[in-house]
């Protein structure tokens, strides 16, 4: 304990990231020339989260290994989020 090993580079391998993000939008015409656009947009439809890397920190005491060494403590994308809008073409 407390000394480097001889595990190779890139063997760390972290969970698998799935993102879904859609769009929607339509256009109504008011009148020549002037028309109107609602837009909806959802990024990660399908709420699935996403966790980072697990901790690479290791701390070594006497007794053996402490700390956080390989805990996933937090998410690499956010939640669902829902984006509404609109615009007005002239």
């Amino acid at each position: 304990p407390g000394y480097y090993g001889t595990l190779g580079r890139n063997t760390l391998i972290g969970p698998g990231l799935i993102a879904l993000d859609l769009a929607a939008n339509k256009t109504f015409r008011l009148r020549e020339g002037l028309n109107l656009q609602f837009r909806t947009e959802v990024f990660n439809s399908l709420n699935h989260p996403n966790f980072s890397i697990p901790s690479q920190r290791m701390a070594f005491s006497r007794t053996g290994a402490v700390g956080s060494g390989g805990l996933i403590t937090t998410t690499r994308t956010s939640s669902r989020q829902l984006q509404f809008g609109l615009k007005l073409t002239f």
